[in-house]
């Protein structure tokens, strides 16, 4: 395979289409807040994405803040009329998709409250990178956020072995999309021949074949073989940011730097000896850490970074975990597992916690003001929470919200949606078109699912509000289903239970519209 032009290589193998929770305009707002920022309100504010791709991360956005503007720019012809398909199809008007050069954005785009520009850093030439950054800052707000993903050092030296090895075996290849195969093949190849078994490179090669294995086409391509992939030390990052005028804020992921089981004393003497910027790079070491999600702000804002947990007050709680216990212990001190909709398994023995967790589960994705959720606490329990009990659970919040990936999510906006399907389901209409085209879903919370069955893929298409559950569960019956064709009774029992099953799903996963 040959370099290519940037352009016409995303043309031919376009980005994976997702969407990313992390630049929600919402999440950055919080952690903003939490560092004494006053970011605009999600409600009316003004995103720009750089690199936005075929739309699936912007245009969701748009369709869930229809008051607020949304500006995507992209170099790839392919990718940007596909964007604006989407965006005709669901009749926006608050987003402005341009085939571009970022280098082009001027004045006349006005001012952001929030830019993203995610896969983009790494993977421009290194003398663009820093133009990157100073785009960034000339359109910036000036309590606006930044978010940036790039390719780090020390882990991306494992990754740029890699892509060596992948340029040199697939050099004849003519066509991009021939290329992952033969890539899969290759380490699945070394890591088999490796001897010994258990030497350090023989592991190397194994962590790399799971890392292989963990990417889609596209994302394997775009991530090992383009022409430009420059990862950087997030010290160099950090200087480069501040002579185009930003500072660092922090990670967009707290939970990322929670994992890395540093004691609290080593930390403290890091900080104290290295600075903010100093300890995370060593932090880095320390994790081999390959890939950041940095925020970043101007550098005339004063920040505080004391946060303190009376901030959880100001913002929305939810929480999808769910206990896998029938009858939990709930009031005593037993420890009790809490699993997310993703996954995410936690554990607590504070009975105020575990109260709280089942009481947002029961209206996920719906977000619960804090001061409301001590209140229905205090229903629960019979009488009111005391002062030091607010205390505690507001620190058992935060610290979930910072230290566990998505046990705890904090908000300061709330989407259109609804834990409980009503008479008429209406489904996303962002949701319903990538089904169409065979796309993985966006909720409305702006993370990714997908469908587990073939009754949801035939519903879906359904849920425009119009049909009842009578008529849907007679849309059931009559599908050529496998559920449907189980079934040897004639009631519409059955068909109603799958009904029901599949609506709680689609709500609980933030797919149904009020």
């Amino acid at each position: 395979m040959q370099p290519t032009d940037i352009a016409t290589f995303y043309d031919q193998v376009p980005y994976p289409r997702l969407a990313y929770h992390y630049t929600h305009p919402d999440r950055m707002a919080v952690i903003g807040r939490l560092f004494g920022m006053q970011p605009k309100s999600v409600a009316h504010c003004r995103v720009l994405e750089l690199g936005c791709a075929a739309g699936a991360n912007l245009v969701p956005l748009a369709y869930t803040l229809p008051r607020s503007e949304f500006v995507g720019v992209d170099l790839s012809i392919r990718q940007i009329a596909e964007a604006r398909a989407m965006a005709a199809a669901l009749n926006l008007d608050n987003v402005r998709l341009e085939q571009m050069d970022l280098c082009e954005l001027n004045a006349s785009y006005g001012e952001f409250d929030y830019v993203v520009a995610h896969g983009l850093y790494s993977w421009v030439p290194e003398c663009v990178q820093s133009q990157v950054l100073d785009v960034c800052a000339s359109v910036l707000a000036p309590h606006g956020i930044v978010y940036v993903s790039y390719n780090a050092f020390p882990g991306c030296h494992l990754r740029r072995m890699l892509r060596g090895m992948a340029m040199y075996h697939v050099r004849s290849v003519e066509h991009p999309r021939e290329i992952a195969p033969q890539v899969r093949g290759l380490i699945e190849f070394l890591a088999a021949m490796a001897r010994p078994a258990d030497s350090p490179y023989a592991l190397v090669l194994h962590e790399l074949k799971q890392t292989v294995a963990q990417m889609s086409d596209s994302g394997l391509i775009h991530e090992l073989l383009e022409a430009d992939n420059h990862p950087v030390l997030f010290h160099d990052f950090i200087r480069a940011a501040e002579a185009a005028g930003l500072q660092y804020l922090t990670e967009a992921t707290f939970a990322d730097r929670a994992d890395l089981g540093v004691k609290p004393d080593v930390l403290g003497r890091l900080r104290e000896q290295h600075g903010e910027i100093g300890s995370e790079q060593y932090l880095d070491f320390f994790n081999g850490q390959s890939f950041r999600r940095t925020l970043l702000c101007r550098c005339e804002v004063t920040l505080d970074r004391s946060i303190r947990s009376e901030q959880v007050d100001d913002f929305l709680v939810a929480s999808s975990a769910e206990t896998v216990l029938a009858n939990a212990d709930l009031a005593g001190d037993t420890s009790v597992r809490f699993v997310t909709i993703h996954g995410v398994a936690t554990s607590s023995h504070r009975p105020i916690f575990k109260i709280a967790l089942v009481l947002l589960a029961a209206q996920y994705p719906l977000a619960i003001p804090f001061p409301e959720l001590c209140q229905k606490i205090g229903l629960q329990l019979g009488r009111t929470l005391r002062d030091d009990e607010i205390v505690a659970l507001r620190g058992e919040l935060l610290s979930r919200f910072m230290m566990e990936k998505e046990v705890i999510e904090l908000r300061l906006s709330q989407p259109l949606f609804t834990y409980q399907p009503g008479p008429l389901p209406l489904a996303s209409s962002v949701a319903m078109y990538q089904a169409a085209q065979g796309w993985p879903l966006v909720t409305l919370t702006h993370k990714m699912t997908g469908i587990p069955d073939s009754n949801m893929t035939h519903l879906l298409p359904l849920l425009d509000g119009e049909h009842n559950w009578e008529q849907l569960v007679d849309c059931l019956a009559n599908a050529n289903v496998s559920e449907a064709r189980a079934s040897t009774s004639s009631s519409c029992e059955p068909h109603q239970e799958v009904l029901r099953k599949a609506l709680a799903y689609f709500a609980r996963h933030g797919l149904l519209v009020q």
